[in-house]
């Protein structure tokens, strides 16, 4: 309940920078485990900022 608490009074700058970060790293693990996965970006984003 504390890290809800802690990411959702983040500064947008901040939440965002943290969001692109974990998108990242999910992106590269995709591509290491299924190179050949249709992979979209946009949709785990979507969901990281959830």
């Amino acid at each position: 309940m504390c890290i809800i608490y802690y990411f959702s009074h983040q500064p947008t700058t901040e939440s965002s920078e943290l969001s692109m970060g974990i998108t990242k790293i999910i992106e590269i693990t995709v591509e290491k485990v299924a190179p050949n996965a249709d992979f979209i970006t946009e949709n785990i984003r979507h969901n990281v900022r959830r």
